[in-house]
């Protein structure tokens, strides 16, 4: 069986010990591909991911990446760069990626999408929300705040046109007929929109991939693990 170790970090600032949205991206897939992975969680900060010994391996000083004890314990960084290392090496079938490269290129879109757009602009409103004031001493400019919504529902409308078109074919998931890296990348970052604070009432087929998402095993089991990632230093080996 394979095995990788995740990189992952200790999360304080929420209730319910939430987790930041990128690790349980990886660790969704591996849970796909019965790949068995170890977790270790690392604080924020120069104790953490960015310390000397973390930034050697991850330049970026962030979280997820990834050892891979069965390719010479090769490192692997970025969230978008792990899924598809790990699907290309060990999804034989392209089940979660693709089965030709017709397939991967719309997966990648998908993917790319999460990375490029939601998880960019989501990611703002978090910081201007819940960060901002606290690091500058000065509560963000409303308009600011107020941008990166707008910004963050038009990418959850673009989303939801797509998962509509889907439906009328007769999928359930974002782009090809069955559950990919796409959904994977997608889902955690929808999950947490009630934090910043957002909504997705509005977007119905959003909701519905984030419950059949949610009622995948792997789901539920890393959910249920995170708590122990975000709160737990010693057994996270």
């Amino acid at each position: 069986m394979a095995q990788v170790s995740l990189l992952t970090q200790i999360e304080y600032s929420f209730p319910n010990d939430i987790i930041g949205p990128n690790p349980p991206k990886v660790a969704l897939l591996c849970e796909e591909l019965n790949i068995k992975y170890n977790v270790k969680a690392l604080e924020f900060g120069e104790k953490g991911v960015k310390s000397p010994e973390f930034v050697a391996l991850n330049p970026n000083g962030r979280v997820p990446a990834i050892r891979d004890p069965n390719n010479n314990n090769r490192i692997v960084w970025e969230s978008g760069a792990i899924l598809f290392y790990l699907a290309e090496h060990y999804d034989k079938t392209g089940a979660f990626f693709g089965r030709n490269v017709d397939e991967k290129t719309d997966v990648m879109q998908w993917l790319s999408f999460q990375l490029s757009g939601l998880g960019p602009s989501q990611g703002q409103v978090n910081w201007f929300i819940h960060y901002f004031e606290n690091a500058s001493g000065e509560k963000a400019p409303a308009s600011v705040t107020k941008r990166y919504q707008d910004e963050t529902y038009r990418i959850y409308g673009v989303l939801e046109k797509q998962l509509e078109r889907q439906k009328a074919k007769g999928f359930e998931y974002i782009v090809t007929d069955r559950y990919t890296i796409a959904d994977m990348a997608n889902y955690p970052w929808l999950k947490i929109h009630g934090m910043k604070p957002l909504t997705t009432y509005l977007f119905w087929f959003c909701i519905s991939l984030l419950l059949l998402t949610l009622l995948r095993h792997g789901t539920t089991r890393i959910y249920k693990l995170s708590t122990t990632w975000c709160i737990c230093r010693k057994n996270c080996q």
